[in-house]
């Protein structure tokens, strides 16, 4: 087959998921020009972090601070070089008119620009703030392409915005943008607006990917996510369904008014199964909510974002480059949450009370009797079950303020266990991505030498990333760099 090898440049690379979705493609790469540069220090200088700017380069992978001097390491290019060695590392953006590069010869050029200044929950001063102006460097550096290839091409990504900045911006690209959700390839709830012109993007089919579905076995999280770590408890409470693609917000299946008929209201049923209900006249009355289930608190201080802990059987939040402080999303780490009913009125669970310290089987059940519990003692050295009754029941008050287990301790006391939840693993994320297990695991120092990424820095890098598997999607639509 005749394979045309193409030339990339990449601006604000990262760890080059861009590069990772060609060579899943199988596109023939002749070079792969990156610019990519972390300009912020966060050494500490008397007490304070710096904060002065990292961009001038003293070797591949280390930055010198012009404020304090000290060198800042550029981990997201140290785990590039790593995975791709042959990656051609240009530098600061900011710098382009230096760079040494065969302009002629691009045939794609792609990048996500810094996405601060635009987000929403940033505070959306778009091209004002500093950062936000670099998509007009952005800009410069693609006319500078046009001017020797007018075929080149291209690739933007960033984050949802307001309706103001994606109209200036799809003014600026001269071409609408389109948004895709992560989700319908990964287990991630990550909406993402994209600019190209590689061809007629139509949406992803959903893979219908849960995080259950990626998460690490068990022997594998207790050996090495929970060294020195203590699992934490989780409060109780009403899941609620996230959903950014369809605006709902819906708490235990309760009444809302739909966006497009503000007349009247409907009942968002809530299954677990991904199956349809019946079908109605009204396509809402078909809708599925498959997206990020909450159904507790974590026992930890800080804002209520960093509290939620979610159920295996919804998608992840969408991840951010977190930077420790628990900002890393969280998830039930025993399995009896999981198992729990969703109903209309929310999580419901059968609860049981054994000897040996294990819970039963948890099924499922409706109706007002499931909170209403008795202990029922037995003579035998077995486990003590919880039955449901009618009546007033000498557990109902407990429960009635704590939902969990049961235990019998060897005192032959009964005490509450109960749930607790983790971290998802850097694993986890990467899978999350749609990356290679331990894709940012590895990176090279200034000697070519492997090296050992922390795992501070390996969740910063996910987060920054792109979700391979959507990038993948767009870039099939070549027609260069493929099979002939």
């Amino acid at each position: 087959m005749d394979m045309k090898k193409i030339t990339v440049l990449s601006l604000f690379d990262g760890i080059s998921c861009g590069q990772q979705a060609l060579k899943e493609l199988g596109v023939s790469v002749d070079k792969y020009y990156a610019s990519e540069v972390d300009s912020v220090c966060q050494k500490t200088v008397n007490g304070k972090k710096c904060g002065g700017k990292t961009v001038e380069f003293v070797d591949i992978i280390h930055t010198k601070c012009e404020k304090c001097g000290k060198l800042t390491t550029q981990w997201a290019i140290s785990i590039t070089q790593h995975n791709f060695p042959n990656t051609i590392q240009l530098g600061d953006i900011e710098k382009w008119k230096e760079w040494d590069i065969d302009w002629s010869s691009v045939d794609l050029i792609m990048g996500g620009f810094p996405c601060q200044a635009w987000s929403m929950a940033g505070k959306q001063k778009g091209d004002k703030d500093p950062r936000g102006a670099l998509v007009h460097t952005l800009i410069d550096v693609w006319n500078e392409v046009k001017k020797h290839n007018p075929n080149v091409k291209f690739l933007w990504e960033n984050v949802r915005m307001k309706k103001e900045f994606l109209d200036y911006i799809d003014n600026l690209f001269g071409v609408k943008h389109i948004q895709i959700n992560s989700s319908l390839l990964s287990a991630q709830n990550r909406l993402r607006c994209y600019w190209t012109n590689v061809g007629k993007i139509e949406q992803p089919k959903d893979r219908g990917i849960l995080l259950k579905d990626i998460l690490e076995n068990g022997d594998i999280i207790k050996e090495h996510f929970y060294k020195n770590r203590d699992a934490r408890i989780y409060k109780k409470k009403s899941p609620t369904i996230r959903s950014n693609r369809f605006g709902l917000d819906v708490r235990g299946g309760a009444k809302r008014t739909w966006p497009r008929n503000k007349t009247g209201k409907k009942r968002l049923e809530i299954r677990k199964d991904n199956k349809s209900n019946a079908l109605t006249t009204h396509t809402s009355d078909s809708l599925v909510v498959n997206r990020c289930i909450q159904i507790g608190e974590a026992d930890i201080k800080g804002h209520d974002s960093i509290k939620r802990v979610y159920s295996p059987e919804g998608k992840s939040l969408t991840l951010t480059i977190m930077g420790g402080g628990h900002r890393e999303s969280k998830i039930v780490a025993n399995g009896a949450a999981d198992r729990n009913q969703i109903t209309k009125r929310g999580i419901e669970q059968q609860i049981n009370v054994r000897k040996d310290g294990k819970s039963n089987c948890v099924v499922s059940s409706y109706g007002k009797k499931l909170n209403r519990v008795a202990i029922e003692k037995t003579d035998r050295d077995k486990s003590h079950a919880i039955t449901t009754s009618i009546g007033r029941t000498t557990a109902r008050e407990y429960f009635k303020k704590n939902q969990g287990q049961l235990i019998r301790d060897n005192s032959g006391q009964y005490k509450h266990n109960d749930l607790y939840w983790r971290k998802l693993t850097i694993v986890e994320c990467e899978r999350l991505q749609t990356l290679p297990d331990n894709f940012t695991a590895k990176g090279i120092n200034e000697k070519d030498e492997e090296i050992n990424i922390s795992d501070t820095q390996r969740y910063k890098a996910i987060g920054n990333g792109w979700t391979v598997a959507v990038i993948k999607h767009i870039l099939s639509y070549l027609d260069i760099g493929t099979a002939k």
